[in-house]
């Protein structure tokens, strides 16, 4: 009970440092085009599992107190047309029992474009570490089912390049294409030899566009994919039709949905065929009151270097309601379900279901948040290595100048 007593102790101090935090902090403005943001989180939260053990029995619980200052340079902010941003970040983490474990992630971030009325383009380059058992809750991830956490804190080193463009032919028809490339490097946290493979993932999308409406349009698009591993590990390549529409179908819904069929290519394996989807839908009852349906079918490939990086077919379904009490405040829940089969003859059937609050007083620079969820993951065998669950409750406010 002493203990229990601890931990809630180390939320709550937490807490009261994150608000203290919030209050103030210059903005540097140089000339009209020129501006430096400045911004902190400081986040306190609770696992009941911080290595997504199997064991739950032997799960080890902890708080994790983080604090992230975040640095921008902006140009062209008032520019109708043009646009650059680089920023960088640090989430300074510490882990009150387990503090072997602390790290210290950072992540910079590199954007610019250009928007005109009849061609934009935009450039990103983004290097981004982060702990895959320690996902935000706000971010409402799904279960990483294709991770092996092993009792351990894994940590991914992202690397996300690509551009992207469009053109609009006439005020109806246009396109977009672009290309994408995200290179994945894992480790252990505890720096002991690991048994995730490195991968690449590299996108070329092709989408041909029709406006309907002024607000709605279908779309006609061909992605190539290529997942490449590191080792003597073939690579994928998908090759994906598909066609939908996006935008709004009536003054209170909007909708994306895109349906396709895609086939999956491997040197030594026979070809994979399968339906793909996309959906996301919204619908306002009232102003207070929205509701949210999202669902998703792809390919995806597990990083065991044990199962040789077997393909996965991924489906996944979702939905939720805002709740807003005030245009400041705003109640957020939903419920996550995936499956995955793979390749090898696994099955997993995992999930979360969670709820935040966000506070976000108007004509301020900051925010305030609290989530609690709860994740899942289940294997279709006894006795598995990929079973876990876990509590997350978490408060958090950031403020940006």
């Amino acid at each position: 009970m002493k203990r229990i007593h601890a931990i809630f102790y180390q939320a709550i101090v937490g807490t009261w440092l994150a608000f203290a935090c919030a209050s103030a902090a210059p903005m540097i403005s140089i000339g009209p085009h020129v501006a430096i943001h400045m911004g902190a989180e400081v986040e306190s939260k609770y696992m009941s599992n911080i290595t997504m053990s199997v064991d739950n029995a032997n799960a080890r619980d902890d708080v994790i107190l983080t604090l992230t200052p975040a640095l921008e340079l902006a140009l062209f902010e008032e520019s109708p047309h043009f646009d650059f941003r680089l920023g960088s970040k640090r989430d300074f983490l510490h882990f009150v029992q387990s503090d072997h474990f602390n790290e210290e992630p950072w992540s910079l971030n590199l954007s610019t474009g250009y928007n005109g009325e009849l061609f934009g383009l935009e450039l990103h380059y983004d290097i981004i570490e982060t702990l895959q058992n320690i996902s935000t809750i706000a971010s409402g991830q799904t279960s990483q089912q294709h991770i092996k956490f092993d009792d351990d804190i894994v940590l991914d080193d992202i690397e996300n390049m690509g551009f992207s463009f469009n053109i609009a032919f006439s005020p109806k028809t246009g396109m977009r294409s672009g290309f994408s490339l995200i290179k994945n490097d894992y480790r252990y946290v505890s720096g002991r030899p690991d048994e995730l493979l490195d991968y690449d993932v590299m996108q070329i999308p092709v989408d041909f566009l029709y406006g309907i409406t002024p607000k709605l349009e279908s779309v006609f698009g061909y992605r190539f994919r290529e997942v490449s591993f590191n080792g003597k590990v073939p690579e994928f390549k998908d090759h994906y039709i598909n066609f939908g529409l996006v935008g709004d179908i009536t003054a209170k819904s909007d909708l994306q949905l895109i349906l396709g069929y895609q086939t999956r290519n491997r040197s030594g394996m026979k070809a994979q065929n399968s339906l793909a989807a996309n959906l996301n839908w919204r619908y306002m009852t009232t102003e207070r009151l929205h509701f949210h349906l999202g669902g998703s079918r792809d390919f995806d490939a597990g990083s065991s270097k044990a199962d040789g990086a077997p393909s996965m077919q991924v489906s996944g379904i979702n939905a939720g309601f805002d709740i807003f009490f005030t245009p400041s405040v705003v109640l957020d829940s939903s419920v996550r379900l995936m499956h995955s089969s793979y390749s090898s003859g696994r099955k997993d059937l995992g999930g979360n279901i969670g709820t935040m609050l966000m506070i976000s007083p108007r004509n301020s620079n900051w925010e305030l948040q609290g989530a609690y969820r709860y994740d899942w993951n289940a294997f279709e065998a006894q006795n598995s290595t990929f079973d876990y669950k876990n509590h997350n409750v978490s408060i958090r406010t950031s403020w940006r100048y």
